[in-house]
């Protein structure tokens, strides 16, 4: 369509439940369960690396930095949602 943002379709995969687990009325999806994963690995490692000598980053700015990309990445996940499915 002329005029809409057209955005690649997702994949329906067959026999694939997206929610992992419920805990009562909230559902945790796989997706989100991929966004935790990733987000506390790049702390670690990064928490890691700022722990070297000679390193110029202290704790506090790996933990602004991750905190800044959360806040960027969910914000953008879900504009990204809103504008896709209007």
């Amino acid at each position: 369509m002329r005029g809409r943002l057209n955005f690649a379709p997702h994949a329906d995969l067959p026999g694939f439940d997206k929610v992992a687990f419920e805990i009562g009325p909230i559902k945790v999806h796989w997706y989100g369960i991929m966004y935790l994963l990733g987000f506390a690995a790049a702390w670690w490692l990064a928490r890691r690396r700022a722990a070297q000598p000679g390193s110029s980053w202290k704790n506090n700015d790996v933990d602004d930095l991750i905190f800044f990309a959360m806040l960027g990445g969910f914000s953008a996940g879900a504009s990204a949602t809103c504008c896709s499915t209007a």
